[in-house]
């Protein structure tokens, strides 16, 4: 098994049915199988999510089927006129799926934007929170027009984790928790999610993630309880 240093691994990637069907309609039920069989394991465990070994016996112990069947699929599926992987020397004798690499490609592309967002949103919602603090200190250094003493506003409350100021949770922290609670999470989807909120809850800051998986939980066991209630019967 290759080591896998891609953090987040995207776990399905986009199905095309009309053009899986024009590039495997040509091969036998081996050669399919096989194909289908590299494709899931270069998304799955590939570093670069696109690519596999060229070398069929390391092609047979990677996806575990026997040596002749590979190399006998491997001669359909790289057919001289129309070969479904592309070989690649840069990648060190590798077959590439232009589609997964592509894929993967989107895939990264959408992420980085949404992540971006998230940020842009946050560094304004601080920026605000920043002025109104300084306005706040303005305002109450400055000497009052009458004897009476008046109040100053009250800064509002700038979000923080056990004192000192949020950090965002990763994905695995997320899943350790959920774990540690007895809920099923996964931790790429909690934080995909407020990433693209730019982890506010309505308009406030999140102030702690945790309280957020419990409220999660708190509602999954709603509707599981609803789902499983039953209905009652009409009687006749």
């Amino acid at each position: 098994m290759e080591n896998d240093t891609t953090p987040n691994r995207p776990p399905a990637f986009q199905f095309y049915p009309d053009k899986w069907q024009s590039h495997t309609r040509r091969l036998s039920d081996n050669a399919y199988r096989v194909y289908h069989e590299i494709l899931c394991w270069m998304w799955l465990h590939a570093p670069d999510h696109c690519s596999i070994p060229k070398d069929s016996d390391a092609i047979a112990c990677l996806i575990a089927m026997p040596c002749d069947r590979i190399a006998t699929a491997l001669q359909e599926i790289q057919n001289a006129h129309a070969p479904l992987l592309r070989e690649s020397e840069e990648c060190g004798g590798r077959y590439v799926s232009n589609g997964l690499k592509k894929e993967i490609e989107k895939m990264q592309d959408r992420r980085n934007k949404a992540v971006t967002a998230a940020n842009q949103r946050w560094n304004k919602s601080m920026r605000t929170q920043c002025e109104r603090n300084a306005n706040a200190s303005f305002e109450q250094c400055s000497p009052t027009p009458t004897p009476t003493p008046t109040s100053s506003p009250t800064p509002s409350p700038t979000p923080t984790n056990k004192g000192g100021r949020f950090v965002k949770p990763t994905d695995q922290e997320v899943s350790e928790y959920a774990k540690s609670i007895n809920f099923v999470l996964s931790g790429d989807d909690f934080v995909d999610f407020y990433e693209s909120k730019g982890w506010l809850i309505g308009k406030n800051p999140m102030r702690d993630w945790k309280a957020a998986v419990r409220t999660w939980k708190s509602k999954r066991t709603a509707e599981n309880e609803k789902a499983q209630k039953p209905k009652p019967r009409n009687m006749i």
